[in-house]
């Protein structure tokens, strides 16, 4: 009887930074809370891993055979077009060979490596038949209808989301690898290799706290849980701003992003009052005054009618009273910024304001987070 074989599809994405790292104390705790694991997450089958500080190296190692793997396809073809036969080149030397560049994978002061695995059956999808002979047609086949749903790209992203509660945003400066692979017994069989990304020269330390574990696989699962599904576009944007490296439409992407967890927010707290409303007395906020508020919009359908600045002013009364001062004053600049873009095709010297941008981002959805 012939032995299965066992398939993996390994799905994994690197981010990282030549510009910040954590404290060395701090670096510690976090290599020693290494890895982060979930089981049957995003789906049964799959098993979840983060890896916070250096890239594990059976990861660099995989790296390096899915480019070596691309290498040897990209050699045959040539060879075949050019020679008008076929040659097959050895994937040890292509493997070699890209090793040999020096400059190959590019230096990093910390990087966040997560990985998504699934095992499947491959007399399942017909990858391998009754004798134990591996199909490569069928694997193929496989791998590009299923390539989609296998990518994980909104999970990734709320994987994300949910790092940067516990971690500095800015140490996801760079997304330096992005693979997804189908391996059967540790041999590649399909893959398509992207090319590594380059990084600006920098190096800074970061606030010096460790990971909370716990708190971040709890939170990966209830964003992932369907009653939670209208994170995932927020997610997607506010990743895309993450690694966007152009500075106006890194804003533009940012904005995208507070503009619908505005949008958002303002629905959830007055259709579900989720939060009281901390009335203004005076010039301030009383925290001993609240009330519901159902009590002073009527329905869903008066929400539609307010403009998005009143509903961010109305938002930070209720999540950041102590700043609301500032913060309407952020998001105010931030907005007409965004319409001047829009609408006059403006080009300031001093660019857009990233800062602030990124500053109201990283409090609100924090602050979200924590009440889902």
């Amino acid at each position: 009887m012939n032995q299965e074989r066992k398939v993996r599809i390994i799905n994994f994405r690197v981010y990282s930074t030549k510009w910040y790292c954590y404290e060395p104390s701090a670096y510690d705790k976090i290599m020693k809370s290494n890895p982060l694991f979930l089981d049957n997450f995003p789906e049964k089958g799959c098993t979840l891993n983060c890896y916070f500080g250096k890239i594990p190296e059976n990861f660099i190692n995989l790296k390096y055979s899915i480019d070596g793997f691309g290498l040897k396809k990209k050699k045959e073809m040539t060879y075949r077009f050019s020679q008008s036969k076929s040659k097959e080149f050895p994937l040890e030397d292509c493997i070699t060979e890209i090793k040999s560049n020096s400059d190959y994978l590019s230096s990093y002061n910390w990087a966040t490596t997560i990985a998504i695995e699934k095992i499947i059956n491959p007399c399942e999808f017909g990858m391998q038949d009754k004798n134990g002979k591996v199909s490569t047609f069928e694997a193929y086949r496989f791998f590009r209808e299923s390539y989609d749903r296998l990518t994980f790209s909104e999970v990734f992203d709320k994987i994300l989301l949910s790092l940067l509660t516990e971690m500095e945003s800015i140490l996801f400066d760079e997304l330096l690898i992005s693979e997804i692979a189908l391996l059967i017994n540790d041999d590649i069989i399909v893959a398509f290799p992207k090319n590594m990304g380059t990084q600006r020269e920098g190096y800074q330390y970061c606030e010096g706290k460790s990971i909370d574990n716990d708190k971040i696989s709890s939170l990966i699962q209830k964003i992932h849980a369907p009653t939670n599904n209208w994170l995932g576009n927020i997610a997607h944007w506010r990743i895309s701003m993450l690694i966007e490296k152009d500075p106006w439409k890194r804003f533009y992407f940012g904005f995208i992003c507070l503009e619908m967890l505005t949008h958002k927010t303002f629905k959830k707290i007055v259709a579900h009052n989720k939060f009281d409303v901390i009335m203004e007395t005076g010039q301030i906020f009383d925290k001993s005054v609240k009330m519901p508020f159902s009590y002073f919009i009527p329905n869903e359908n008066e929400c539609r009618k307010l403009p998005l600045m009143m509903k961010f002013s109305l938002i930070a009364g209720v999540l950041n009273p102590t700043n609301y001062v500032q913060d309407v004053s952020d998001f105010k600049e931030c907005k007409d910024f965004r319409d001047k873009m829009s609408h006059e095709g403006i080009y300031e010297k001093d660019g857009p304001p990233l800062d602030k941008l990124n500053a109201l981002l990283d409090f609100y959805l924090q602050t979200i987070l924590k009440n889902i």
